[in-house]
């Protein structure tokens, strides 16, 4: 669970890596459409950690 995560953070890494050449190249349009979908994957990464965290270190600590 933890190794499908960091694929995740590891994919969100690139995708902002490839926000910030394209914004130097000055390849973004006005209308900043990639950059709020790389934001909405960053939230979806929290999220997802969000529930690997309590699913392998609060839910075994609690029963």
């Amino acid at each position: 669970m933890t190794g499908i995560h960091m694929v995740h953070v590891a994919v969100g890494l690139v995708i902002l890596a490839a926000l910030f050449v394209w914004s130097l190249l000055g390849r973004l349009g006005s209308r900043h459409q990639h950059l709020m979908l790389g934001a909405l994957y960053w939230h979806f990464v929290d999220a997802v950690w969000i529930v690997v965290f309590t699913t392998i270190y609060l839910v075994p600590r609690l029963s």
